[in-house]
């Protein structure tokens, strides 16, 4: 079983809260120096043919949020696969992906 960086910074805080100083003492240089603690990644993908740099736990729903897009009507590709808008928030992207996103517009469509 795989836990995320968040996961695992809970992990830490709620065992500091239980074990208290016991544990902050013992564990106080090594949290600190853990590189996926507070700490947010990047990966790069590729978005409409131009290089994005996005935080490693991005889903569709949250790059197109976090490009004001997540009201537009559009399609989304990821590596020439088209992905189901009920899928958004499911679909995870990986390092290098390819990712296409089209808005509709009357008469035909239009590449963001």
């Amino acid at each position: 079983m795989f836990y995320s960086h968040n996961d695992l910074k809970l992990l830490f805080l709620l065992f500091e809260q239980i074990y208290s100083t016991q544990f902050s003492l013992l564990c106080r240089y090594d949290i600190k120096n853990m590189p996926f603690l507070g700490k947010t990644h990047l990966m790069n993908i590729i978005l409409n043919g131009q290089n994005k740099k996005i935080d490693d736990n991005t889903n569709i729903e949250k790059l197109l949020i976090s490009l004001g897009l997540n009201n537009k009507r559009l399609a989304v590709e990821v590596n020439q696969e088209i992905i189901p808008r009920a899928d958004f928030d499911k679909f995870a992207l990986s390092e290098l992906d390819k990712v296409e996103i089209v808005q509709a517009i009357g008469g035909g469509s239009y590449p963001l």
